[in-house]
């Protein structure tokens, strides 16, 4: 039987909750500050204002549109 990797890090960044919702099993009101992992920003982005560093900014680069990911800019 394979062993499961146990170091799976995943990025996680700062955010601000813009209404109240569920996140983690805790419920957040609007300003409430807690931690989003980096596959939850999509999903999340409309609920909460989402910190992400400047070199993060690079790497990933969303469409304002529909919220979907595109391909890094210059490429």
């Amino acid at each position: 039987m394979a062993k499961k990797d146990t170091n799976n890090t995943e990025k996680t960044f700062n955010a601000v909750a813009k209404q109240f919702i569920k996140y983690g099993g805790e419920h957040l009101k609007a300003g409430d500050k807690f931690q989003i992992k980096e596959s939850d920003i999509k999903e999340l982005s409309m609920y909460a204002e989402i910190e992400i560093p400047k070199e993060d900014e690079n790497n990933q680069v969303f469409n304002e549109e529909d919220g979907k990911q595109g391909d890094k800019v210059g490429e």
